[in-house]
C-alpha cells in the first residue's frame, strides 16, 4: 500500500464540492434500484393497503388499529420505506407530520417525563391534567406543521471531565425542544439506521460498546493484530454543519422536515452540534457513515475499521498497514474537518508484542492466542465523572431518587462484566457506592445482590454481542 501523506487543513468548499458528488451518486443509486423493483399488483395493493393502515395509528389523533403509533411507525417504515426508493420518497413527504402527532410526541413526553420533572417539579402537577397535557400537544402540533416552533435557548454549564482534564460543555434545551428533539429522533432512526456501516455500533439500536469489543476478539483470531486506537478531537463541536444537512437532506428525500432538523441543531453555528440533546448522536453517525465509513472500507479493503461515536479502531495484519492507515485517517479526518486527537505514537499498536490497548473503557491485550479483557484506565474516572454530572444536577435542583443512583451502579456493573470474574463482583460493588458516598449520593440500593444480577445481565449480554457481530465482520 502506498504511503499517505498528510493532506491539506480543512477545506470548506472542497467538501461541499464532495458532498455534492456524493450526494449525485446517491440519488443515481436510488433511482437505479427504484427502476429494478419489480411486484406483482396484487401484492403491491395489499402491501399499500398495509401501510395506509400503519399510517392510520401514527398519523391520527388517537390509538387505532392493533399497533401503537411509534410501534406502526417503525412497521411502515421497515415494509414500506425501505422496499424501495420511490416508497422511501413518498414515505419522507409525512416525516414531520409524523412527528408533529401528539400521539408520537405524548411517547416522548412519557420517557422523559423523570428527567424533566427533576428539572421543573411543577410540571408535575400540570401533565397530571390530561386535559391540559393534550391542549399543549396538540398546540406545539400547531407550531410544528406551520413552521411556527423555536427550539429556545440551550442552557449551557460545564462539567469537569474524568482525570482533571478540562471541562465538557452540556447543553440542555428547554422542555418542549427536549421533547420533539428524542420525537425526531424516533422518527429518523428507523430510516438512517438500517443503512449505516454495520461495524458503526454506537449510539444506535441493538448494538452497544459490547459488540466493539466482540469485533475486536474476532478480529484478532483472523490474525489482524496490529491496530491504530484513536478518537475524534470535540467530535460534536467540529462536524461541518452544511455538509451534514447536504447528506441528510439527500438521505431523506428532501423531506420538509428538514426545516425542524436545521431549528434542533441550531440554524445559527456554522460547525458543530449541540451535545446533549436526543438527535446529535444520530446526526453524527451521519456524517461519519457518509464521509469516514463508506470512505474507508473501499480504500482499504485490507484492514477492518470499528467504531463507537468519534471512537475509532482500524484492525491491520501488519505494522506497515497499521502506519499507513493511521496516516491515511489523519489525512481525511483533517480534510472532513474531523481532525483525530493521537499522534502516531499513542495510536498504532502491536497486540503481539505485548502492547495494551485502551479502548471503550477496557483494556485489551493478547494472551497467548485470547483476547484478555480489564477495566480501562479511565473507567473509574468515567464513572466518577457520571456521578460528578449526577450531583451538578442535583445543585440546580433536579431529583433523584434511591433508585436512580442505584441504577447508575446497575448500569455500571453491567456495561463492565467482562472485565470481571464472578468472585470480584462484590469487591467491585463496594468500590461503586463508595465513589457514590464520596460524593454525598446514596446508593445504598444498588446491594451486592443487584451487583451480581447485573453481572450475570452482562455476561449474557457478552455472549450475544459475539455471535451477532459475526455477521457485520467482512468475509476477507
Amino acid at each position: 500500500m502506498p504511503k499517505q501523506t498528510i493532506g491539506p487543513p480543512f477545506n470548506p468548499l472542497a467538501l461541499a464540492k464532495e458532498t455534492q458528488v456524493a450526494v449525485e451518486l446517491l440519488l443515481l443509486e436510488d433511482q437505479t434500484k427504484s427502476q429494478a423493483q419489480t411486484s406483482e399488483p396484487a401484492a403491491e395493493f395489499e402491501a399499500k393497503r398495509q401501510y395506509s393502515r400503519l399510517q392510520s395509528c401514527y398519523l391520527s389523533n388517537r390509538v387505532r388499529g392493533l399497533y401503537g403509533p411509534l410501534e406502526a411507525y417503525r412497521l411502515a417504515v421497515k415494509e414500506w420505506a425501505l422496499v424501495s426508493a420511490d416508497k422511501k420518497h413518498e414515505h419522507c413527504q409525512t416525516l414531520l407530520a409524523a412527528v408533529a402527532n401528539p400521539m408520537m410526541l405524548n411517547i416522548s413526553l412519557e420517557k422523559l417525563m423523570p428527567k424533566l420533572i427533576r428539572r421543573d417539579a411543577d410540571l408535575e402537577l400540570f401533565l397530571h391534567d390530561s386535559s391540559a397535557k393534550w391542549n399543549w400537544l396538540r398546540g406545539l402540533q400547531r407550531d410544528l406543521t406551520e413552521n411556527r416552533f423555536r427550539r429556545g435557548k440551550y442552557e449551557k454549564y460545564k462539567i469537569a471531565k474524568p482525570g482533571n482534564s478540562g471541562f465538557r460543555t452540556i447543553e440542555v434545551p428547554n422542555s418542549e425542544a427536549r421533547i420533539v428533539a428524542r420525537t425526531l429522533a424516533s422518527v429518523l432512526q428507523p430510516l438512517v439506521d438500517p443503512l449505516f456501516y454495520p461495524l458503526s455500533v454506537g449510539f444506535r439500536p441493538g448494538r452497544s460498546v459490547l459488540h466493539g469489543i466482540a469485533a475486536a476478539e474476532q478480529l484478532l483470531q483472523r490474525g489482524l493484530t496490529h491496530w491504530v486506537a484513536c478518537d475524534i478531537r470535540d467530535a460534536f463541536g467540529q462536524v461541518p454543519k452544511q455538509p451534514l444537512l447536504d447528506v441528510l437532506t439527500s438521505r431523506l428525500h428532501g423531506s420538509s422536515v428538514m426545516c425542524l432538523v436545521r431549528e434542533i441543531l441550531d440554524t445559527h453555528r456554522k460547525r458543530g452540534i449541540p451535545q446533549g440533546i436526543a438527535i446529535s448522536p444520530l446526526a453524527m453517525n451521519v456524517y461519519l457513515d457518509h464521509f469516514l465509513d463508506r470512505w474507508w472500507t473501499e480504500r482499504f479493503p485490507h484492514t477492518c475499521l470499528v467504531r463507537y461515536a468519534d471512537d475509532i479502531m482500524i484492525a491491520c495484519p501488519s505494522r506497515q498497514l497499521a502506519i499507513a492507515a493511521f496516516e491515511a485517517l489523519e489525512t481525511r479526518g483533517t480534510a472532513i474537518g474531523m481532525p483525530i486527537k493521537e499522534t502516531q505514537t499513542d495510536a498504532v499498536l502491536d497486540l503481539t508484542k505485548g502492547d495494551v490497548v485502551d479502548w471503550l473503557g477496557f483494556r485489551i491485550r493478547l494472551c497467548g492466542d485470547d483476547m484478555k479483557v480489564t477495566l480501562g484506565t479511565k473507567s473509574w474516572e468515567n464513572l466518577e465523572f457520571k456521578l460528578k454530572e449526577v450531583q451538578s444536577r442535583k445543585c440546580r435542583g433536579e431529583t433523584y431518587s434511591r433508585e436512580d443512583i442505584a441504577s447508575i451502579g446497575f448500569g455500571r456493573m453491567l456495561e463492565k462484566a467482562i472485565a470481571f470474574g464472578e468472585q470480584q463482583v462484590p469487591a467491585a460493588a463496594v468500590k461503586i457506592r463508595d465513589l457514590a458516598n464520596e460524593l454525598n449520593l446514596d446508593m445504598s440500593a444498588f446491594t451486592n445482590e443487584r451487583a451480581q444480577s447485573a453481572w450475570s445481565v452482562g455476561q449474557q449480554k457478552w455472549q450475544e454481542a459475539r455471535e451477532k457481530v459475526t455477521d457485520w465482520l467482512p468475509l476477507n
